[in-house]
């Protein structure tokens, strides 16, 4: 019996397959969840700098005798309330000079993460 040139795919070949592309498939999935924590973790970063940036401003264009101990609680980026961000500042007085320092938490994957900037305001 003479045998034919067959065609096409055989059973294993096709099983073989879908396996590799079932583990490039979840291999692609893990990467683009992990992305996706970083950017936003990456965003939340940005997002505690810009929140202290802006009260050290706030305390640089303040009176020297003013500035004081403080905290909000449940900020957005932009300063105005109902975000994820608490953000406290210290002022400890050196000599002629006050040193503050602003520190911003949020919570993230379930632990809170924080960040701290400090910053020396002469008379």
């Amino acid at each position: 019996m003479k045998r034919r040139d067959e065609k096409g795919f055989t059973l294993i070949e096709v099983l073989i397959t879908i396996v590799l592309v079932s583990v490039s498939l979840s291999a692609l999935a893990t990467l683009s969840a992990s992305v996706i924590r970083g950017s936003q973790q990456s965003q939340h970063v940005t997002g505690s700098i810009t929140l202290m940036q802006d009260k050290i401003e706030e305390f640089k264009n303040t009176a020297y005798a003013a500035l004081a101990t403080g905290s909000e609680t449940g900020i957005k980026m932009d300063g105005t309330t109902g975000g994820p961000y608490d953000r406290a500042w210290t002022v400890t007085v050196l000599g002629d000079a006050k040193q503050v320092d602003v520190t911003v938490s949020w919570p993230f994957n379930g632990v809170t993460r924080t960040r701290t900037m400090t910053t020396i305001i002469g008379q």
